[in-house]
């Protein structure tokens, strides 16, 4: 409802893959449930020309980290504006 509200495309993906690399430390892992939100960015960014991503994180570095690893490998932007808040 937000989406068509907004006039903005809803994009989702099944999640196939699971926590593999659970350091805090993030790299790129075949088979890591972090990878299917990698592969949704990318589509975001090829076919939209989305260049920024928003996130709810809060207080886990551990999400936020995995975020901002798939927008620095996409050259995009993390944007998570309740950061510590």
């Amino acid at each position: 409802a937000f989406a068509e509200c907004m006039g903005i495309p809803l994009l989702r993906r099944r999640i196939t893959g699971t926590s593999q690399e659970k350091g805090m430390v993030y790299s790129a892992t075949t088979g890591d449930e972090v990878e299917d939100l990698y592969q949704l960015l990318a589509y975001a960014k090829e076919h939209y020309g989305a260049q920024a991503v928003s996130s709810g994180a809060i207080l886990s570095d551990y999400q936020r980290l995995r975020v901002e690893s798939c927008c620095s490998r996409l050259g995009m932007i993390s944007l998570a504006f309740l950061w510590r808040i």
